[in-house]
């Protein structure tokens, strides 16, 4: 062992017994953290917890180097722990910088490659990975552990731990050894992870200039974790700097490249002084993560605000979601106040207050929010273009908007995507290294969804320029069918997955005879609120206008027109509630943690072929079956025991401006296309009369993208000749979120395309 001067045996021990008592508190508190709190759930958390594991393997000798140094170079300890502490010291060195290249080369493939990167990138790799720098930093130390042993000192009773004695001939083979393992630790523990990690914050450093001229502002995870990263690094190497050159000038001793006395006499002095630099940085790593890691550093005052003995924990109920209760609220209080005893009146009020206030916080908990999200739109020229959206879809979670899945993406057809905040380094980079064209549609989505809502009051009357709730619905409905009762009937056709009913109004003058009708849906697709403002709007029209208007009076005299206000009940609630850009219905299977499925890919017309995804968790997901959602198959039998009168079927859809007819499960034209066409024509033609809304009319699987399972074109195939899909207004700049103040307009226009296409199936029953 190193070093002549006094201070030494004095200076050396404190500074060891200060990096033991930090490092392993700190170093415990990160894996506390990440197992806690983080979990270990990414590729980044993963290696640091491994890293923090190293540094407390490490951490766990340095007492007894510590009483080494103070003793003056007396191991007490014997042989065993000799060779382990030897072996750990080295063990740290190597585990350390591999640790660090792995996250440097992770962050490299998540900035630079994060599209082709994200099939390698994942949990299960970055174990295996662990796996490996744990063993190939084992068989890197084992020399070193076996190199070194517990000698006597001559003429004393004190023993140390230092480099075997060589035997007369083992001489030169120990010197070998002892130069090989010095080389490998500075080649391997040092000189190649450095160029490595060097390369990699150059490549990162050039993709994010590229990217800088696309991505005006958004901090995202992805920003802190490199800031982490490079603190941690430059923490490594300005520790560990020190003592790898002194290292390598020892080296060229045993070369005998360097022989000055003066040299060797430094050399020997500065070696414990770079070892204790060197080893303070097993406690740096907490303190950069606490400093640099804001996620980090909330996490951790989480866990020291549990910590102190006797601290309250909350109970597992309260931080379950409102979801996951198995009774209401008032349930729970009314269960509370039964359990408690009558003389704790007091405690229970205050009780039932906390206990309030608490559901009520973890039901606003629940509300997905969408600060820093933005909607972009893609316009793939290329066909790389087209391969790069789609890999792009299967590597993140982005919400397609237009067209409805990745699936649907073509060749000079607009792409318009949802990216969440968290993802949008990822397609910054990818926007930038593919020179796709885009443009930004929504900057921030939460305040396109706050906005979207006019301000004022709430009127006191059913408000037909608002997005009713489904409460507020529901009681419109039963006020005009009392109001009306001479035009409007109401019949509830069934209920849906969560027991809503599901009411039909039935508009037309009462007769005894039966009437040939028209079937209008509204609200198939929960987050397109626009759709079942017009349902509303519809109904509104057609009783205050019946005898005032001759269409209208002459329509409701000699047809009926069902109207469904909202066919997907279920999920327009929960997009008032919980995630307003949920688009599926909200049934549950056992055994699968998805929820819901695209009833607009549910009925049994091409059912799950084009357009249309197997799987669960997607927002297309064709059901398990055809009508296995209880909503479709309430609307399909009612279609179906009515088929004879039904001669028209609308459904109302958002965004894009578009009047489709059959098909969408099938490139091939329908057997009516030409009249079909012609009807949407003069629809188009009717609605831009007013305020010059431009209308695209066209079979759907050509005129925007193959979709089976779709409702018109099963009510085509069942015998309704006129089916046609209206997409609403606009063509992007709001997409779902369409302004309240756009209400009005929207339905007015639509309105005249409506009454075209019924008063054309009036004129031509079949």
């Amino acid at each position: 062992m190193s070093g002549h001067h006094e201070f030494i045996f004095t200076l050396v021990p404190i500074v060891y017994s200060c990096n033991f008592v930090i490092g392993i508190m700190g170093n415990s508190m990160v894996v506390a953290v990440i197992y806690c709190y983080m979990k270990l759930k990414t590729v980044a958390n993963i290696f640091v917890l491994n890293l923090a594991v190293s540094d407390l393997t490490f951490l766990i000798t340095l007492p007894m180097w510590a009483t080494f140094t103070a003793t003056g170079y007396h191991w007490p300890f014997g042989g065993f722990l000799c060779k382990t502490s030897a072996g750990l010291v080295i063990f740290n060195l190597y585990t350390s910088i591999f640790f660090l290249t792995a996250l440097s080369i992770d962050r490299y493939l998540a900035i630079v490659h994060p599209v082709r990167s994200r099939r390698f990138r994942t949990v299960a790799y970055a174990r295996i990975t662990c796996v490996l720098i744990w063993l190939f930093a084992f068989l890197l130390s084992v020399p070193t552990a076996l190199t070194r042993d517990v000698h006597n000192i001559k003429d004393s009773t004190g023993t140390v731990c230092a480099i075997l004695h060589p035997t007369v001939e083992n001489v030169k083979r120990l010197k070998d050894l002892l130069l090989a393992i010095s080389l490998m630790k500075s080649l391997l523990g040092f000189l190649v992870p450095f160029v490595i990690i060097i390369t990699c914050y150059c490549l990162i450093g050039r993709a994010l200039i590229r990217a800088k001229h696309i991505q005006k502002s958004s901090q995202s995870r992805d920003d802190e974790v490199l800031r982490m990263l490079a603190a941690a690094v430059l923490a490594f190497f300005l520790c560990w700097v020190p003592h790898q050159v002194f290292h390598f000038m020892q080296v060229l001793t045993q070369l005998t490249v360097v022989e000055n006395c003066a040299i060797l006499e430094i050399i020997d002095t500065a070696m414990p002084f770079t070892i204790c630099i060197a080893y303070f940085n097993s406690c740096v790593n907490p303190l950069v993560y606490g400093f640099v890691g804001r996620n980090f550093r909330k996490n951790l005052l989480r866990l020291l605000r549990c910590s102190p003995s006797g601290a309250a924990r909350p109970h597992p109920s309260i931080s379950s979601k409102m979801s996951a209760l198995s009774f209401r609220a008032s349930e729970a209080l009314s269960l509370t106040v039964k359990t408690l005893p009558t003389e704790e009146a007091t405690f229970t009020a205050n009780m039932r207050a906390f206990l309030f206030f608490g559901l009520v916080a973890v039901a606003l908990a629940d509300v997905t929010r969408f600060e820093g999200d933005k909607v972009f739109r893609l316009k793939p020229h290329l066909a790389h273009h087209v391969t790069l959206i789609k890999e792009l879809a299967q590597s993140i979670d982005v919400d397609f908007w237009s067209p409805d899945s990745a699936e649907q993406v073509t060749i000079d057809t607009d792409v318009d995507i949802h990216v969440p905040a968290k993802y949008l380094n990822i397609v910054y980079t990818t926007l930038s290294q593919s020179d796709i064209e885009h443009d930004i549609l929504i900057e921030d989505l939460q305040n396109a969804v706050d906005g979207q809502a006019d301000s004022g009051p709430s009127p006191r009357a059913h408000s037909y320029t608002k997005y009713n709730k489904w409460s507020d619905i529901q009681a419109w409905m039963d006020s005009i069918a009392a109001s009306n009762a001479n035009l409007v009937t109401k019949q509830v056709i069934g209920k849906t997955y969560e027991g809503r009913p599901m009411t039909v109004l039935k508009l037309g003058a009462k007769g005894s005879s039966t009437k040939p009708a028209i079937f209008l849906d509204c609200g198939i697709h929960a987050r397109e609120w626009i759709s079942p403002a017009f349902c509303q709007w519809f109904v509104k029209e057609a009783v205050s206008t019946y005898g005032s208007d001759n269409q209208m009076t002459s329509l409701l005299n000699q047809m009926d027109v069902f109207v469904l206000p909202v066919f997907n009940i279920d999920g327009y609630e929960y997009t008032h509630t919980n995630n307003r850009m949920w688009r599926k219905t909200r049934s549950r299977r056992s055994g699968s943690s998805c929820v819901g499925a695209d009833p607009n890919r549910n009925f049994n017309a091409g059912w799950c072929t084009l357009g249309a995804s197997s799987s669960p968790c997607s927002d297309t997901f064709c059901g398990y079956t055809p009508e296995s959602e209880i909503e479709v198959k309430n609307v399909a039998d009612f279609i179906r025991q009515n088929k004879q009168n039904i001669k028209a079927y609308l459904t109302i859809h958002s965004y894009s401006q578009l009047l489709l007819f059959p098909y969408s499960y099938s490139y091939d034209l329908a057997a009516d296309h030409s009249e079909l066409m012609k009807v949407a024509q003069g629809a188009s033609a009717a609605l831009s009369s007013l305020y010059g809304t431009r209308y695209t009319s066209g079979p759907g699987a050509t005129t925007i993208y193959p979709a089976a399972g779709g409702s018109d074109d099963w009510a085509y195939d069942l015998g309704v000749k006129y089916s046609y899909t209206f997409e609403l207004r606009d063509t992007g700049r709001y997409g779902f979120l369409l302004p309240e103040s756009q209400i009005k307009p929207t339905c007015e226009e639509t309105m005249l395309a409506v009454k075209y296409i019924a008063a054309y199936v009036q004129k031509n029953l079949y």
